[in-house]
């Protein structure tokens, strides 16, 4: 069974935390040195599953903060892990890369929308350093640290930081649209630290030893202002915006399921018979609609444990008055067993068929067919459209969480918790580790 110590937080249950920093990162020293810096910065800072339920239960026992209690965690792309000369996990998706030309073709994605370092090939991205807390002066001080023992130390650079805040709404997280968001966040494992549900779709046999998981990263930027004025214009013949949205998104912004307008805010639904109704094929809840798209709720679907975050860099916050066209989105991050099997296979959901196409997808559609919208709720059709794209991905990557028997197996044999090595390790390639700043030397160079 899963060992929750050493598990990374965040996979099997949702950290809770208000604020996330994304790092993004590329490696320029060597592989030795970049292993001597993981094992001795980051591996004793890394937090895991069993230090996150134990900081949920005093939370719920009083607390009421997550007030620096930073989540700490690394995860590594393919290119990292070929940076680093180690054995990675065997996904093909994963070892093909978010960015290569097969991937593109398989979601669908537009390359030319993306920013930098999300496209450029010659600073490729080795790895992710997330940090979370309810307090950002927590995450202040942790940029503070890992600029000044990265970046400083020569061991990297910082590509680029991805800031994520949570948005709430009458004491329910909402994204930049306004709708209810994570209703009801996947987890997979109880109050007592006992592992529920289907968690073998989430974890996967770490090459070293334990379990990790495949952790996808999308920029997904939201262009609000044409979001409104297609409810606006799709209303006109829906009933209303609030329809149309709801047509859009497969509830209203309040939470309420469009299948069944009578439930409040759950998710406890299927599109299946319910309370003596047949089942909605379409007549309640368009097909298209995205969160019937992204889970159908049926037997044998795919699925994935998503944890997104809201971004801002406009300066929104909350003020649902204001509708920005750019600067604001989705940090999107889905951790599954299998990449392909999951998360792209959910996207070519998204993406298909003709008329089924989901407008928040982030992806163009592959044919320009109008969709079809219910003028009535509870009778299928009547009124056919196209809806102009209101979500772009602006880049992305796919990562691998490892276990935390990962990081341990790169601690050099005798390396002091430092991070001093004896000079013979590396075949004596190692010369010496400059204390006081922590800048690696090796073989008279400094690195």
């Amino acid at each position: 069974m899963p060992n929750l110590d050493k598990i990374q937080a965040g996979i099997l249950r949702g950290h809770g935390r208000n604020h996330s920093r994304c790092f993004l990162l590329h490696f320029d020293a060597p592989p030795l040195a970049v292993k001597i810096w993981i094992s001795s910065h980051i591996t004793p800072k890394l937090t895991n599953a069993a230090t996150q339920l134990r900081d949920a239960g005093a939370y719920r026992n009083g607390r009421r903060t997550y007030n620096n209690t930073a989540v700490i965690n690394f995860f590594l792309t393919i290119q990292g892990f070929e940076h680093l000369e180690l054995e990675a996990p065997d996904d093909a998706a994963y070892q093909r890369g978010h960015n290569s030309e097969a991937t593109n073709l398989e979601l669908n994605d537009t390359p030319a929308d993306w920013e930098p370092p999300y496209a450029d090939d010659q600073a490729p991205i080795h790895a992710m350093f997330m940090v979370s807390d309810d307090l950002e002066i927590v995450l202040d001080h942790h940029e503070r640290i890992l600029r000044r023992e990265f970046e400083e130390n020569g061991i990297g650079r910082i590509l680029t930081v991805e800031y994520g805040n949570m948005m709430r709404s009458g004491g329910h997280a909402i994204e930049h649209f306004g709708y209810a968001d994570g209703v009801n966040p996947d987890s997979y494992v109880d109050r007592n630290g006992g592992l529920t549900g289907n968690w073998r779709s989430v974890l996967v046999a770490d090459p070293v030893k334990g379990h990790g998981s495949f952790m996808v990263f999308r920029k997904l930027e939201q262009n609000v202002d044409l979001f409104y004025k297609e409810l606006q214009r799709l209303g006109k013949n829906l009933g209303g915006s609030a329809m149309a949205g709801a047509q859009v998104v497969g509830r209203f912004a309040n939470g309420m399921p469009l299948t069944i307008s009578d439930n409040a805010y759950g998710e406890e639904f299927d599109y299946g018979a319910q309370n003596g109704s047949p089942a909605d094929t379409g007549n309640r809840c368009p097909f298209h609609a995205h969160i019937r798209k992204a889970n159908p709720r049926t037997a044998g679907s795919p699925k994935i444990v998503r944890r997104g975050i809201p971004y801002d860099y406009v300066g929104r916050g909350c003020n649902m008055d204001r509708k920005p066209n750019y600067g604001v989105g989705l940090l999107f991050m889905c951790y599954q067993h299998n990449i392909a099997n999951q998360f792209e296979a959910i996207q070519k959901q998204l993406n298909g068929p003709a008329n089924e196409h989901d407008p928040l997808a982030g992806q163009p559609p592959s044919h320009n067919e109008p969709l079809d919208w219910n003028s009535n709720w509870g009778n299928k059709g009547g009124f056919q459209s196209i809806i102009e794209k209101v979500v772009t991905v602006r880049g992305g990557a796919y990562f691998y969480a490892p276990s935390l028997e990962f990081f341990e197996s790169l601690r050099i044999p005798g390396m002091a918790p430092g991070g001093e090595v004896p000079a013979a390790a590396e075949g004596n390639r190692y010369a010496k580790r400059k204390t006081g700043f922590g800048r690696f030397w090796l073989k008279g160079k400094r690195y």
